[in-house]
């Protein structure tokens, strides 16, 4: 459980990283007067970014317009995926089935109008232990 929590932390993580990476790179601050009287070319060199980005960019932008293109490209192609998820019955969702409001002699027996007996992998589970 430690290791799977720190992956989902990891998962949580990094995308942030590279977010405010690029976002850094892509924002190119308004030169200032300062500048134009700097007497060194160190102090008039752009910053990162400014190479190819146009001054007074703000980099959350282009990011922004990145992100929203990527999730309208996974949802076109994952879209009926997706859907068949969500058609699939709430029992085939559950684990074991649960019978919350019978006691011990109203039971029924696996197999017995049982609707995870249908289920393909849970099918093959209970044929190999025969």
């Amino acid at each position: 459980m430690t290791f799977l929590n720190t992956l989902t932390n990891l998962g949580g993580t990094w995308p942030r990283f590279i977010i405010f990476w690029a976002a850094d790179h892509l924002t190119c601050p308004e030169p200032s007067s300062t500048a134009a009287t700097a007497t060194t070319t160190a102090d008039t060199a752009p910053a990162v970014g400014c190479a190819w980005v146009a001054p007074g960019s703000d980099g959350f932008y282009p990011i922004a317009f990145f992100c929203v293109a990527v999730g309208v490209i996974w949802l076109a192609l994952f879209w009926r995926r997706v859907r068949a998820l969500e058609r699939v019955e709430h029992k085939e969702w559950l684990i074991a089935a649960a019978d919350h409001d019978s006691d011990e002699k109203n039971a029924r027996p696996r197999g017995q109008d049982d609707p995870l007996d249908s289920h393909p992998l849970l099918a093959a589970e209970t044929s190999a232990d025969n």
